[in-house]
C-alpha cells in the first residue's frame, strides 16, 4: 500500500527537513504535499528543494491547511504529520502507514504524551482519504484534529493509537493558551462524539 503524506507547514524552515526526510525515505509514501501557510520564512523553498509538491496559501489556519493538502492526494489513505517533529523517523512514517485497522484511523502518540481524558490531539494521523474528505476542515484551525476523532467516532471507524518512541513536538507547549480554550470549547460541543471514542477499545502499539 501506499499513502499520500501532506505536511501543514507555518515558518517550519528549520525542521522541516528532517521531517521529509523521514517522510520521503518510508517505503510506503507515494507522494508528499506540503501545504505552507502564510510563512514568511523559507518554508516553502526547503520543501521544493526535497523534491516534493508544495502548495503556498494564505490562510493561517491548520484546517485550511489540511484541506488543501487533501483535494491533492492521489492515493486511497493520508498520512498527516506536523511540520515540527523532532525524531521522526521512515520509521515511524512506515509504521503508520501499514498498521491496521486500514479502514479505520491510526493515530501517532509522541512521546511525553500526557494522559487528559480526551481523544488525542496529535498531528500525526492516518485515515482513508475519502473519509477524511468527507469532514470540513476549513476554517477549523487546530480544532481539526478532535473534529477529525469526533467524526471517526460517529462513523463507527475502528481506530488505533502508535507510540512514536523518541518523536516530539517542543512548540506544542509554547501554542497561545487561547488555542486551548478553544479546544475546550470544540470538546465540549463534540461531547457525546468524543467519549464514544474514548469509550471504544483502542490499542496502543
Amino acid at each position: 500500500m501506499t499513502v499520500g503524506v501532506v505536511i501543514p507547514a507555518h515558518n517550519e524552515e528549520s525542521g522541516i527537513g528532517a521531517v521529509l526526510a523521514a517522510a520521503i525515505g518510508a517505503p510506503t509514501t507515494g507522494q508528499v504535499v506540503v501545504v505552507s501557510d502564510d510563512s514568511s520564512d523559507g518554508t516553502a523553498q526547503v520543501a521544493r528543494e526535497a523534491g516534493v509538491q508544495v502548495i503556498e496559501i494564505t490562510a493561517g489556519d491548520k484546517g485550511t491547511a489540511m484541506a488543501t493538502g487533501l483535494l491533492h492526494v492521489e492515493h486511497p489513505w493520508v498520512l498527516f504529520l506536523d511540520a515540527d517533529l523532532v525524531g521522526l523517523t521512515a520509521a515511524h512514517v512506515h509504521a503508520l502507514s501499514i498498521i491496521a485497522p486500514l479502514d479505520g484511523m491510526v493515530v501517532g502518540m509522541r512521546e511525553g504524551t500526557v494522559p487528559t481524558g480526551l481523544p488525542p490531539i496529535s498531528g500525526e494521523r492516518r485515515l482513508p482519504t475519502d473519509f477524511a474528505k468527507s469532514i470540513p476542515l476549513v476554517g477549523t484551525g487546530y480544532r481539526a484534529e478532535l473534529l477529525i476523532d469526533a467524526a471517526v467516532a460517529r462513523a463507527g471507524l475502528p481506530h488505533r493509537h502508535y507510540a512514536m518512541a523518541g518523536v516530539t513536538n517542543p512548540t506544542r507547549n509554547l501554542r497561545h493558551p487561547l488555542m486551548w480554550a478553544d479546544l475546550a470549547v470544540t470538546a465540549a460541543i463534540n461531547a457525546p462524539a468524543l467519549a464514544r471514542y474514548v469509550a471504544q477499545d483502542v490499542k496502543t502499539s
